[in-house]
């Protein structure tokens, strides 16, 4: 019996690892800048703890780019300095946002969620990664990020956490087939982070 317990928690934490390195490589996909100090981001690092929030260690809201030095002073030196200037830069709107979200009970990931979870973030990595060679990404926070085009006349492409869409481009030819694959991950993402009952072949 103990040895079946451990097993399961053994793989468990063989997904949720898996699923928390994808994160982090879609998010290195980005070219983010540090948003302490300035420097390229080599990580997220979850302003919310992951033993305080089930439901934000996955969620875009949660997860703030940042460089390795920046993150080691606020793990290891408990520099207070580094969540002040994130407060600082995001603002309060986006604290009282994320501590209301802090609150919200979140259920553990099955193992099949973190395998969902996992291939929505691959997905999604080689979605940017095709941007990439076409346009320019930018971060934002509240509106998950922000594709711009290297040509003013395509516009610009947002695609949501919110699941909003930016009134600009939205002609199929300029690029938009794959911003319509980004969201409809997105919308996978969250409706997993939401614990939304999902259809029996949503797993297939």
């Amino acid at each position: 019996m103990k040895k079946t317990k451990l097993r399961r928690r053994s793989k468990s934490k063989y997904y949720i690892d898996k699923a928390d390195r994808a994160v982090q490589d879609f998010y290195r996909a980005l070219h983010l800048k540090c948003e302490v100090c300035g420097a390229p981001a080599e990580l997220v690092h979850h302003f919310i703890e992951k033993s305080k929030s089930n439901y934000l260690r996955f969620n875009g809201i949660n997860l703030i780019p940042i460089c390795r030095k920046c993150h080691f002073k606020h793990h290891n030196a408990g520099d207070a300095t580094i969540h002040a200037k994130i407060i600082q830069k995001r603002g309060q709107e986006w604290l009282n946002k994320i501590i209301e979200l802090s609150r919200i009970k979140r259920s553990p990931f099955s193992n099949k969620e973190l395998q969902e979870i996992t291939k929505i973030y691959k997905n999604m990595k080689l979605l940017i990664n095709e941007i990439n060679k076409k346009a320019i990404i930018e971060f934002n926070h509240d509106d998950f990020f922000i594709v711009k085009s290297d040509d003013e006349a395509k516009g610009d492409y947002a695609l949501a956490w919110r699941i909003d869409r930016s009134d600009k481009g939205k002609d199929p030819d300029v690029g938009m087939p794959i911003i319509y694959l980004l969201e409809e991950e997105a919308k996978k993402l969250k409706s997993i982070l939401d614990g939304v009952n999902l259809p029996a072949d949503f797993y297939d």
